[in-house]
């Protein structure tokens, strides 16, 4: 889960910093965006993860190919847009396609091969021109995000999104993440467009953000029943006044009562400065 935990890493640091200066990026094509879908467009521009072409163009129902991806996934997983060139070296020992990749994406498809992205098919070739359906895109992002365990597949040991059950296993675990949240999809076989792929991405993002909310109530849950374990250990044993479980309790949250005010106010005064200073594409993850 470590590329899962820097990917909102990522999201806190870029929605402080540049939603302070910038607005959404408007598309020359911005009118072909979905409506409901121009909000999670606008959050993979601001997070440098889905930047459109150098038209301005963002070609929102257009399909997204295999090596297009590849550097999607790259933004996602770096935060860079230019991949090494030493990756094309590792894509061309891994592919027997590699004269058909094209030129500027011969890196970025090297960076997937290398991180277990792109996997190639049964005859080891990238596709690199190909298009993308649904379910291929979320097993990229799954991937990028670490999120392939393994199962058992006859008598063998597999990664989840190979094997017989591969089609079955990304679904599920697709839809267990969150994934295609706001997404009417018919067919997971079926080739995506740009726009359903950044509707992937915020998804993506709006469930980190959630595993960070939880673990924040968590934590501070923790604190508090640490100081009570702490308290009844203190108890002495060779008495007979000994303090009922409630005054324990009592006297455990008045003990940590300072530092939840504390954090609490913190967290409020960092979510007013990113509310009030970031730009609107912040706000329903502000207030999230």
């Amino acid at each position: 889960m470590k590329k899962f935990a820097k990917l909102l890493a990522m999201v806190l640091a870029v929605s402080m910093v540049l939603t302070m200066f910038v607005g959404a990026f408007d598309y020359v094509d911005a009118a072909a965006i979905d409506e409901d879908k121009a909000a999670a467009v606008n959050a993979v521009y601001e997070a440098g993860i889905m930047m459109g072409n150098n038209k301005g163009e963002f070609n929102a129902k257009a399909n997204l190919t295999r090596d297009e991806m590849a550097k999607i996934m790259f933004a996602l997983a770096s935060y860079e847009q230019k991949a090494d060139d030493v990756y094309s070296v590792y894509a061309s020992v891994s592919f027997a396609d590699y004269a058909n990749i094209p030129a500027w994406s011969k890196s970025y498809v090297g960076f997937a091969a290398a991180e277990g992205i792109v996997v190639g098919d049964a005859k080891g070739n990238a596709n690199a021109l190909g298009t993308l359906s649904y379910v291929e895109a979320a097993i990229m992002l799954m991937r990028t995000l670490d999120l392939e365990g393994t199962y058992v597949d006859g008598e063998d040991e597999v990664p989840f999104f190979t094997g017989s059950k591969w089609y079955q296993n990304a679904v599920l675990v697709a839809y267990t993440e969150g994934l295609f949240a706001d997404l009417d999809i018919a067919d997971y076989k079926a080739a995506i467009t740009r726009e359903d792929v950044a509707v992937m991405i915020a998804n993506a993002m709006d469930h980190a953000n959630a595993d960070y909310a939880t673990a924040y109530a968590i934590n501070d849950t923790i604190v508090v029943y640490e100081r009570i374990r702490e308290n009844l250990r203190a108890v002495p044993h060779d008495t007979d006044e000994k303090p009922s479980m409630a005054d324990i309790i009592n006297k455990s949250v008045n003990q940590t009562l300072s530092r939840t005010i504390m954090t609490s106010a913190t967290t409020l005064v960092a979510s007013l400065a990113l509310y009030l200073l970031g730009g609107s594409v912040i706000h329903d993850f502000d207030c999230t």
